[in-house]
C-alpha cells in the first residue's frame, strides 16, 4: 500500500501531489478545485464537503461525508448535487481503518438539532451529524481508530437544538459538552464509550466490521411552546404561542387566521382549549355555534375540527393541567340527548395567568367530544377552586337555545394527574356519578341524571 495521489486535472492527469495516510487536503476552496482527480492506491478516501445553507436568515454549514474504495476521475462528480458548496476537505485512511460515525435524533420536533464532534489528532476536519425540522438523519463521524495503530480516540462533542421560530426571550438551543473516549475491542470486535453522558443518551449499531455508529438521542429540556400555522396540515407561516397566552383564531371578517396548530413541550400534561364566546346566562347566544375542544395532540385542520363555526374562537395553550370531561345520560330518555345539558363554572388560574371565571356547555350531543366539566391540576397541590357551579336545563328541537331548570354544585375533594374524587351537592334526587375514569388525553366522569328540577 502506497500513499494516495491527487492530480490538479480530471483523469489523473496534470500536477500531482502525494497525501500521505491520516493528513487533510484541500480539494476545493474559494471557488477553485485545486485537484480534480484521485488514484487511492489502496486507501480509503474520506471525502467532506461543506455546503452553505441559509436557514432563518443564518447561513448554516451543513458538511457532507463521503467514503471511497475506488480511484475517482473526476471529484466534481461526487459534489454536483451540492448547490452552495464552499469547500471540500480530503483525509487519507489505511484500508483497514475502523469508522466510528454518528447520528442524532430528537423526539420533539421542529428543531435542529446537531452533534459537532472535534478529534484533536486530525486538526482541521471538523464533523456533524444532524437531525433538521424535516425529521431527516444526516450522519456524522465520530472517531477514526486502528486495530494495530490506534484502540483508542477522544473527541470533544458539542450538541445543539435550535427551534425553527421561537418567541423572544425563550432559551431554545441548549448546548451540551462532552469529552468522550471511544475504545476499540479487539477481542470482541466491538467498541465502548467512556465515560457515558447522561445528556447525550444513545445506541451503538455494528454496521460491519471496519464501521460503527452511535445512534443519540438529543434530550430537550424546559420548552413549552405551541405554535400555529396560516394553512392545515402544520404549513404555512408560523406564529408561536407561549402557555397560559390566549390568541384569536379569526379576524373581525371572519377570516381563519390561523388553520392547525402543533404542540411542542417538554412540559408535563400540555393542552390547547379552543372555544367560542360564551357570555354569562347565554343570553341570545345561538348554542348550534358552541364549540368546546380540548386537546393534548396538534389540530391539523381547526375549521374542519370545530365544523367551520361561523363564530369567534379563541385558543389557549397550557400544561401542567388535566381536563375533566363530562359523559351524560339521560335517566328519563336516554336517546334525547337534548333533555339534559350542563353549563359548568368554576373560577381557575389553570389556564391563563389570571384567575378567570370559565363556563363550558355539556351535553351527550352524538357528534362532538364530551363537554368540558373543569380543569384539574397536574400537581394535586396546584387546585384553586374546589367547587364547580352546575346548571342544567334541556336544548330545544333546533338546539339554538336552552331552558335552564336549575343549578346544583361539584364538589371537587382531590384533583391530579393520578387522583380525582368529585361528589354532587344538592343535585336532583335521580343524578347519580356512575364512574370516574382516567384516560390518555384527561379524566372521564360519567353522570345521569335529568333536567327536571
Amino acid at each position: 500500500m502506497s500513499d494516495m495521489i491527487f492530480y490538479t486535472e480530471t483523469n489523473f492527469q496534470g500536477t500531482s501531489i502525494i497525501l500521505p495516510v491520516h493528513k487533510v487536503l484541500d480539494v476545493f476552496e474559494y471557488g477553485i478545485w485545486a485537484f480534480r482527480s484521485v488514484k487511492v492506491n489502496g486507501n480509503k478516501l474520506f471525502l467532506q464537503s461543506i455546503d452553505a445553507v441559509q436557514e432563518n436568515e443564518s447561513v448554516i454549514p451543513y458538511r457532507s461525508e463521503l467514503f471511497i474504495n475506488e480511484d475517482v476521475s473526476d471529484l466534481t462528480v461526487l459534489t454536483n448535487n451540492i448547490e452552495n458548496l464552499s469547500g471540500v476537505f480530503a483525509i487519507s485512511l489505511p484500508e483497514n481503518e475502523i469508522i466510528v460515525s454518528m447520528d442524532v435524533t430528537n423526539k420533539l420536533n421542529n428543531f435542529r438539532t446537531s452533534i459537532d464532534s472535534y478529534v484533536s489528532s486530525l486538526p482541521h476536519i471538523n464533523t456533524d451529524c444532524y437531525f433538521n425540522h424535516t425529521q431527516q438523519n444526516i450522519p456524522g463521524v465520530m472517531v477514526f481508530l486502528n486495530p494495530e495503530t490506534q484502540l483508542s480516540e477522544s473527541t470533544s462533542l458539542t450538541a445543539e437544538a435550535t427551534t425553527a421560530k421561537y418567541p423572544d426571550g425563550c432559551q431554545s438551543s441548549y448546548d451540551k459538552l462532552a469529552s468522550v473516549t471511544v475504545t476499540y475491542l479487539p477481542e470482541s470486535e466491538t467498541i465502548t464509550l467512556t465515560p457515558d453522558v447522561s445528556v447525550l443518551p444513545y445506541t451503538i449499531e455494528k454496521l460491519s466490521d471496519n464501521h460503527f455508529i452511535v445512534h443519540y438521542e438529543y434530550i430537550v429540556e424546559n420548552y413549552d411552546h405551541s405554535f400555529f400555522y396560516d394553512q392545515e396540515e402544520y404549513r404555512g407561516d408560523m406564529s408561536v404561542l407561549s402557555t397560559q397566552f390566549s390568541v384569536n383564531l379569526k379576524d373581525d371578517a371572519n377570516n381563519w387566521l390561523y388553520q392547525s396548530a402543533s404542540i411542542f413541550s417538554t412540559a408535563n400534561s400540555p393542552l390547547f382549549f379552543f372555544t367560542t364566546p360564551y357570555p354569562t346566562d347565554g343570553v341570545g347566544f345561538d348554542f348550534n355555534e358552541f364549540r368546546n375542544l380540548i386537546t393534548n395532540t396538534g389540530v391539523d385542520n381547526i375549521p374542519v375540527a370545530l365544523n367551520h363555526t361561523s363564530a369567534a374562537v379563541t385558543a389557549v395553550y397550557t400544561s401542567n393541567a388535566v381536563p375533566v370531561f363530562v359523559r351524560l345520560t339521560n335517566t328519563v330518555d336516554a336517546d334525547n340527548w337534548k333533555g339534559f345539558v350542563l353549563q359548568s363554572e368554576f373560577i381557575t388560574d389553570l389556564i391563563q395567568f389570571d384567575q378567570r371565571d370559565y363556563s363550558s356547555f355539556c351535553m351527550s350531543k352524538p357528534d362532538t367530544q364530551p363537554g368540558l366539566l373543569c380543569i384539574a391540576p397536574y400537581s394535586a397541590s396546584k387546585l384553586d377552586y374546589h367547587e364547580c357551579n352546575l346548571r342544567y336545563g334541556s336544548l330545544s328541537e333546533d338546539g339554538s337555545t336552552v331552558t335552564w331548570t336549575g343549578d346544583c354544585g361539584l364538589i371537587i375533594e382531590n384533583a391530579s394527574t393520578d387522583e380525582l374524587n368529585v361528589s354532587l351537592l344538592n343535585a336532583p334526587a335521580d343524578w347519580e356519578i356512575t364512574a370516574v375514569t382516567r384516560g390518555d388525553d384527561g379524566w372521564y366522569v360519567d353522570l345521569s341524571g335529568s333536567a327536571v328540577a
